[in-house]
């Protein structure tokens, strides 16, 4: 998502926003997603996986996905948020 030409930040990866088969992995619930360029605040992530910048109401970029990403690989080895 983030080498499209349009940027597109998906800014909701939890858990429950993953199906996982046999042979694929997808990502489900795109209703945070948004275009880079839309440059505008979103605060509808998933408590506990969404960056600061998102709970705080900051200009998010690239890097909120980033941070979403490593709040996953964490809970995954954890199992606490």
């Amino acid at each position: 998502l983030h080498s499209q030409n349009n940027i597109v930040l998906y800014l909701d990866l939890s858990p429950n926003n993953i199906l996982v088969s046999h042979d694929m992995i997808k990502l489900i619930d795109f209703g945070a997603a948004r275009c880079i360029t839309d440059d505008q605040n979103v605060s509808l992530s998933t408590i506990g996986f969404a960056a600061p910048e998102q709970r705080e109401s900051f200009v998010i970029d690239t890097r909120s996905d980033i941070y979403g990403i490593g709040a996953l690989m964490y809970f995954l080895l954890t199992g606490r948020i």
